[in-house]
């Protein structure tokens, strides 16, 4: 692991680098100049299968120290979280998770409030999900969305009507919701 620390370090352009076992996890800090940036795709090949690499943003002095650490174990459970987890995961992509879930339980309780008929693991109901976060991410287009999906946009209007049916309620009532509980929901694994 010391090895593996001193590569890390030096493929962030560290000037200088602590790493320690601490409670079951290898844990590193880093100082870096002051145009060096703690890129988590560059660390990727570095690791060995089943170890992954959770960091905080960059900052400085004593606080700066304590919020980049918070950062990085805020981010390594998010990775934790999620069975699609990226290897190296940088804070800065996933500030907004770590948010949304910092009550796990109120999370799953909000998705299965919002989701709720969606949620029964069926092949018929992951359709309508996939079909309403495309929808939603192309801007309510039924024929982009077809496009993206590979389906004939009436066929995407039928699946977000029959979503809609099931939700009762029209997909463009509470977007925010609506998208908020979708990435939960991936993140999450559904709701409980």
């Amino acid at each position: 692991m010391d090895q593996l620390a001193e590569a890390i370090a030096e493929r962030l352009g560290a000037s200088s680098y602590v790493a320690l076992p601490i409670a079951g996890h290898y844990a590193g800090w880093v100082a870096l100049s002051g145009d060096a940036d703690a890129d988590p795709e560059a660390l990727a090949s570095l690791l060995p299968p089943g170890l992954r690499i959770a960091l905080g943003r960059p900052a400085a002095g004593i606080d700066g120290f304590r919020r980049s650490h918070h950062e990085a174990l805020m981010a390594r459970r998010i990775a934790e979280l999620s069975d699609r987890a990226p290897t190296t995961i940088g804070f800065g992509s996933v500030s907004l998770d770590a948010l949304l879930t910092h009550d796990i339980d109120e999370a799953r309780r909000f998705v299965a409030d919002e989701l709720g008929p969606l949620l029964d693991e069926s092949e018929a109901s992951n359709r309508l999900l996939i079909t309403l976060e495309v929808y939603l991410e192309e801007e309510s287009s039924f024929v982009r969305t077809g496009r993206r999906l590979g389906i004939h946009e009436n066929t995407a209007a039928y699946r977000v009507h029959r979503a809609e049916r099931a939700l009762q309620r029209r997909v463009s009532e509470r977007q925010l919701e609506l998208r908020t509980a979708l990435r939960l929901a991936h993140l999450l694994g559904g709701a409980e």
